[in-house]
């Protein structure tokens, strides 16, 4: 059991390494949906990471804020914060 929740918790800090990666490239905020088509996650996945990197509200209160988080209408449009542009550098 414990080595399927450190693959677990592995995958998820692989995930946050490849969502970090696709927003700094990216010129502009992106969709959930589209990032998480981009990345070959599913949605779910893509926000359960979310919930421990983003910034709340719509993230855990001790989410790590490196990923902004803003509601544009139905769209939930996503983008590194600063500190997320610093754990990348570290990540790299």
């Amino acid at each position: 059991m414990t080595n399927n929740v450190n693959h677990a918790e592995q995958g998820q800090w692989e995930l946050a390494g490849q969502i970090l990666s696709a927003l700094a490239e990216a010129a502009e905020p992106v969709s959930a949906i589209r990032l998480a088509k981009r990345l070959g996650t599913g949605q779910s996945s893509l926000l359960r990471c979310l919930n421990l990197i983003g910034e709340p509200p719509f993230a855990a209160a001790d989410a790590l804020g490196w990923v902004a988080q803003v509601h544009d209408g139905e769209r939930l449009m996503l983008s590194l914060t600063p500190a997320g542009l610093a754990a990348l550098e570290q990540l790299t």
